[in-house]
């Protein structure tokens, strides 16, 4: 028993440590994982009619730009050149 004391104190550390990373993975993971996985992966039932209603505003916008006299498409632009500042060159010094 006092071999046993003698090494306590180099076996608590390691100890200590295992049990603050399972107190750290518990406190982080969420409580919607222990839901069953097939509930995560269905999208909510109103998302397809969600999708359709944004699909036809899409056209609708689209189809009043192109009344407007605007065009269908984005119109290309070239992009603008890249200027990097150069540092000044440093005074040329006497010493």
């Amino acid at each position: 028993m006092t071999r046993f004391l003698a090494y306590l104190p180099a076996l608590a550390c390691p100890l200590l440590m295992l049990v603050c990373m399972a107190g750290m993975r518990r406190m982080h993971s969420p409580p919607a994982q222990a839901q069953a996985p097939a509930e995560a992966e269905q999208p909510p039932a109103g998302t397809d009619q969600r999708i359709a209603q944004l699909e036809r505003e899409l056209a609708a916008l689209r189809a009043e730009r192109q009344h407007a006299g605007e065009p269908a498409g984005r119109p290309h632009v070239a992009p603008a050149p890249l200027q990097i500042e150069q540092p000044p060159a440093p005074a040329d010094r006497v010493s």
